[in-house]
């Protein structure tokens, strides 16, 4: 069994390759915040400052909410999922996006569209009635999407 002072020289040479990562993934667009390395003073006390990993890495998530009712995939009023105005989803950073979930009209469900599903998503022009005016959407397979009830507690708090 190694000893405390052992465990706290390999704790800090760790964080060179931490730090190492940490950069790589940055460079490949990911937002990363790299965790508190917390020392503790003894070996007795060592469970109390375990962490809770290295790095993390922050994703972002659009909500849009829909004038549209749906529970499940079964029940959707259309073939495909209005995502997004194409611009919007790839001013995005690559990596940055977990997804979109939309919102069904009563806020009571959900379907998150995840950005590893793009690839399936295509791009049509359509009528933006807020706008007025065509625009360019990603599209997707309603059989791709992830519904999920939001749970009435939620809703009701808000």
């Amino acid at each position: 069994m190694k000893t405390h002072a052992q465990f706290i020289q390999e704790l800090q040479a760790s964080q060179t390759y931490v730090n190492a990562v940490a950069s790589w993934m940055a460079m490949h667009d990911c937002d990363v915040v790299i965790k508190p390395t917390l020392i503790a003073p003894s070996t007795e006390v060592r469970h109390e400052y375990i962490d809770s990993g290295d790095i993390e890495i922050r994703q972002r998530v659009e909500v849009k909410h829909r004038s549209i009712g749906f529970t499940c995939a079964e029940d959707y009023p259309y073939p495909t999922i209005i995502v997004d105005e194409v611009h919007k989803v790839d001013r995005i950073p690559r990596g940055q996006l977990w997804g979109y979930v939309i919102v069904n009209e009563a806020g009571t469900h959900v379907c998150c569209l995840r950005a590893d599903t793009k690839r399936r998503w295509t791009i049509q022009r359509k009528h933006d009635k807020k706008e007025g005016a065509e625009r360019a959407f990603y599209v997707c397979p309603v059989a791709i999407g992830m519904f999920c009830a939001l749970p009435a507690k939620v809703i009701n708090e808000h």
